[in-house]
């Protein structure tokens, strides 16, 4: 059985996990002036966090099973 381990509270998520992919798609970076060439900044990428039934449902998303249950209808 694999264990699940919810990135927010870090209970065993057991069978019931969520996952959310977090995007960065805008980026902040800092330029000189004088050459154009970045200095600093943070590159465009993404991390996948894990949350058990609990924290998920405190991030106030909608149940996915409910909406797609609402457009079967």
């Amino acid at each position: 059985m694999v264990h699940v381990i919810c990135d927010k509270c870090g209970k065993d998520c057991g069978r019931i996990a969520h996952f959310i992919t977090v995007k960065v798609i805008s980026n902040y970076a800092s330029y000189n002036t004088d050459t154009g060439n970045k200095i600093m900044g943070i590159e465009d990428g993404e991390m996948i966090m894990s949350y058990c039934q609990d924290c998920y449902a405190d991030l106030g998303f909608p149940n996915i099973y409910d909406v797609m249950m609402r457009k079967t209808k």
